[in-house]
């Protein structure tokens, strides 16, 4: 029992400790020989600090959106005299726009703020470049040296992905892959393409109807466009909205519903916002920064699970009636 007050001696303590300790003679000895032992070999007890978190798991899936900053790497890529594709090595468009590619990878810095995460989030992207829209007066230009701005539709790549990555209307695969292998400057294009896509595919996003929109994904059709900005010193932006493809074994029962397209506004997958300058150092001509937007819910129940819901349901209801109106039968059931 605890004394009254504060006065009284330890002693009196002595019961009431053992009682709560429940110790008995040979245990206390035990404790304290472990305790002389502890403080001989100058052990100490210390908590564990919390490892930081996967970096898949920082993807919220409360449809808020994601905000994903990631590090650029690119190329442009021309049609050689056998028909493939091949690295232009340089940051200049030539004349030949319609047989031109822009393709790169890329490599998560922050994920929604967090730049303190295991493992990686990476990708690899392909544009089509479409000179339909392309201006003469931008080309004119550009042969005689003024400084001006052109602007490109983009495409999907279809057939012609010299890494074999994309396929269909895909243009942005995005992985998550739990050993971070795309560090450094890079030292060879293949490389850091493998690099770049030998993860866990999370989803991919293209030139098409989202794959999950009867089950609430984006609504808007995809579209997107690349500006080459010669008066800010040698700039390309890339910007647009693309729709869910395919998403990976592991991710095909979440839905994208969608964020706005800055290109055109519409409800998209993926929305997303490339800047590339002349690299300075490395195998890729170009490098630069940009974010990706999504937003990402769990699928809703199928027509089938539903309808088990409701059946339980049904079936817990009409229990709880039965119980209600005749309680002695109830009981002689049990």
């Amino acid at each position: 029992m605890r004394p009254a007050n504060c006065q009284q001696s330890f002693r009196s303590w002595r019961p009431g400790v053992r009682r709560c300790l429940g110790l008995r003679p040979r245990e206390r000895i035990a404790l304290a020989f472990v305790l002389l032992a502890l403080l001989w070999s100058g052990s100490t007890c210390s908590i564990p600090l919390a490892e930081a978190a996967y970096v898949r798991d920082l993807i919220r899936l409360d449809g808020s959106i994601n905000t994903i900053a990631v590090e650029l790497r690119a190329g442009v890529w021309r049609v050689g005299v056998g028909g493939a594709l091949e690295p232009a090595g340089d940051t200049a468009f030539s004349r030949r726009v319609t047989n031109e590619v822009v393709i790169g990878i890329f490599r998560a810095t922050a994920v929604n703020g967090v730049s303190d995460f295991q493992g990686e989030l990476t990708g690899y992207f392909g544009f089509w470049i479409d000179s339909a829209s392309y201006s003469f007066t931008a080309q004119v230009g550009r042969i005689l040296g003024t400084k001006i701005a052109a602007d490109y539709p983009l495409g999907a790549l279809r057939r012609s992905d010299p890494f074999g990555i994309l396929g269909g209307l895909a243009a942005i695969a995005v992985f998550f892959d739990p050993i971070p292998d795309l560090t450094g400057p890079g030292t060879s294009i293949p490389v850091d393409v493998s690099a770049a896509t030998d993860g866990q595919i999370f989803a991919s996003f293209g030139f098409q109807p989202a794959a999950d929109r009867d089950l609430g994904g984006a609504t808007g059709p995809a579209g997107a466009a690349a500006w080459w900005r010669l008066a800010a010193g040698d700039r390309l932006e890339t910007w647009g909205g693309l729709n869910l493809t395919a998403a990976g074994p592991e991710y095909d029962k979440l839905v994208f519903p969608g964020v706005s397209n800055p290109l055109t506004g519409q409800l998209n997958s993926l929305g997303f916002r490339f800047g590339f300058v002349p690299a300075t150092g490395g195998p890729w001509p170009w490098g630069g920064a940009g974010t990706l937007e999504l937003r990402v819910v769990p699928e809703p129940p199928t027509g089938g699970l539903l309808a088990c819901l409701i059946l339980s349901g049904l079936g817990v209801v009409a229990s709880r009636r039965s119980l209600f109106r005749n309680p002695l039968k109830a009981r002689t059931r049990k």
